[in-house]
């Protein structure tokens, strides 16, 4: 299937903008993340995801609008229309803006069932992110609890050690003290 400019120009210019996503934008996160190259990887991910959907998306649109068939043919209408210069017989005697109403009426109600679908591609993107941003958020309170609680370990486990160490030392002084050897 050879693909009409048009498409090859929205893709372009989407991933353009795709790839206007900054990683300074996601700072808020890099507390979540040992290397900063985890977070780098993670947002190349994102936006190369976010692309590759796009595109599948775009070009089921393109595939059942048959928009490339319908811009080509407007473009051949707009060619011959430049070609001929003499004034057209309109037997509505309507001004022109008022006969192509509705053909630019039905254009806007394609670009905003277009708008409706990449919004609704926007906000599915989004909330399967949040979702994954949620678990991810539960799996490090859950680690940071359980460094917790480790940490408390450890300090107990040191305290004990002390504790005993003390005891031998004063039970060898007693020994000491008492004439006896080791």
């Amino acid at each position: 299937m050879a693909e009409f400019g048009s498409r090859v120009k929205f893709i372009s210019a989407y991933e353009a903008l795709v790839n206007k996503i900054r990683i300074d934008k996601f700072d808020a996160f890099k507390a979540h993340f040992t290397d900063a190259q985890d977070l780098h990887s993670l947002v190349r991910e994102f936006q190369t995801e976010l692309l590759e959907t796009f595109i599948k998306r775009m070009n089921t649109l393109y595939e059942e609008a048959d928009i490339d068939s319908n811009i080509q043919i407007m473009e051949l209408m707009k060619s011959e229309q430049a070609r001929n210069h003499a004034a057209t017989w309109r037997p509505t005697g309507k001004l022109v803006t008022e006969q192509i109403r509705p053909l630019i009426v039905n254009k806007l109600n394609w670009s905003l069932k277009f708008y409706l679908f990449q919004l609704s591609f926007q906000k599915d993107r989004t909330e399967a992110l949040i979702v994954q941003i949620e678990e991810k958020r539960q799996e490090l309170k859950a680690m940071e609890g359980e460094r917790s609680c480790k940490q408390q370990q450890i300090t107990n486990e040191q305290k004990g050690f002390e504790n005993i160490t003390q005891r031998l030392e004063d039970l060898n002084e007693q020994l000491k003290s008492k004439g006896l050897k080791l």
